[in-house]
């Protein structure tokens, strides 16, 4: 969570990758590194990850289609 709030997205790419490793579902992993991901620039994956959060847990959804929408505006 530091590494996020400090704007460190690749190491958050990094340490939510190692996480997922041993926890496949994990929505704070898969969220963390998604975002992250949008803020590299890398598309395709803050897309994937995004979309797996969502499908983990609905609750999340409105928030996910508004980050979803920015990418698409990008």
């Amino acid at each position: 969570m530091s590494y996020f709030k400090q704007g460190m997205y690749e190491s958050v790419v990094k340490f939510a990758t190692s996480v997922l490793e041993n926890d496949k579902d994990n929505v704070k992993a898969f969220y963390r590194r998604g975002v992250a991901y949008k803020h590299l620039k890398q598309y395709r994956g803050a897309k994937s990850d995004l979309t797996r959060v969502k499908a983990l847990d609905e609750s999340m959804a409105d928030e996910i289609d508004k980050l979803m929408a920015d990418i698409a505006r990008l």
